[in-house]
């Protein structure tokens, strides 16, 4: 719909004073505000125009139709007061000439770029992964490089079973809020070759491992200086193997041997393969993998 006035409408409102004073006011019904062509603008033409039209719904950054006054319109005293206060969108601002505001708001993030693709709470996919709250599942070889950080509980890694794959934990921070969830697991056979860059922390749910190894998987953690390493699952279907974690390096240094040979080593996989102490169990698992050193 296109709005004007008189009868002989015009691109003018000059002389107007007022003219759509509170026109819409308080009409939650309305859910689109009207084209507005007008380029000359009266004192006060537009005040109040939708202010309580909570079923208009404005953003400043979005997607989809867009709405605005004309870029060429000539500003006046008060021409857009208050015109959509108390609307329903993020942006109630008075509307700047020239400017789209959008009916549709971009997705919000969590915080967390898999390949630097931006993942959303509505829902991201791209080659060779998924996302849907709160699971990222990744389906094949890769290579991968997560980054960012999410504290809600909002990102759970998941390698599919069966999947091979490289991936690179780039300054990825993620933490569980839910009991029984984990931060990164490895589903029945998966295989990962796991690449360090910056700190990287998981904290998962109660009796969950912050990276989650269990029998039949298989993770290789190392660095692009180190020679990439393979590590086999123990044969155990026990609780302490399903419970497997690279524990914090307060808790077991892996650090050392990573120095001492630039790569991972068969008995520094087992020590971080240890199951969590009884006296851990009962609380959140916190796994903490800072970078290896440099060549």
């Amino acid at each position: 719909m296109t709005l004007t006035d008189g009868n002989n409408p015009t691109l003018s409102l000059a002389g107007k004073d007022y003219c759509f004073y509170r026109l819409f006011y308080n009409c939650q019904a309305l859910i689109s505000a009207p084209v507005l062509p007008a380029a000359t603008l009266a004192p006060s033409c537009y005040r109040s125009m939708f202010e309580g039209c909570t079923g208009i719904t404005l953003y400043e950054d979005g997607t989809g139709p867009t709405w605005g006054i004309p870029a060429g319109a000539q500003a006046v005293s008060d021409w857009n007061t208050d015109m959509l206060a108390g609307t329903g969108g993020t942006f109630t601002g008075n509307p700047v000439i020239g400017t789209d505001y959008y009916y549709t708001p971009l997705p919000a993030s969590v915080d967390v770029t898999i390949n630097g693709i931006e993942l959303y709470e509505s829902g991201s996919s791209g080659e060779g992964w998924t996302y849907v709250l709160p699971t990222l599942t990744l389906t094949n070889a890769g290579p991968f490089t997560i980054s960012g950080t999410n504290m809600m509980g909002q990102v759970c890694v998941v390698v599919a079973a069966g999947v091979t794959s490289e991936v690179t934990l780039s300054n990825l921070t993620l933490k569980a809020t839910d009991d029984g969830q984990c931060s990164f697991a490895l589903e029945s056979g998966a295989n990962v070759s796991l690449f360090l860059a910056g700190t990287n922390t998981f904290a998962s749910g109660r009796n969950r491992a912050g990276l989650e190894v269990a029998d039949g998987r298989s993770p290789s953690p190392t660095h692009p200086a180190m020679t990439r390493a393979s590590a086999a699952a123990p044969d155990s279907d026990s609780p302490a193997a399903r419970a497997r974690h690279y524990p914090s390096p307060a808790a077991r240094s892996w650090q050392s041997a990573a120095r001492a040979a630039h790569r991972v080593s068969a008995a520094a996989l087992a020590t971080w393969r240890k199951a969590i102490p009884a006296t851990r169990r009962t609380s959140p698992a916190r796994t903490t993998l800072p970078a290896a050193p440099s060549a």
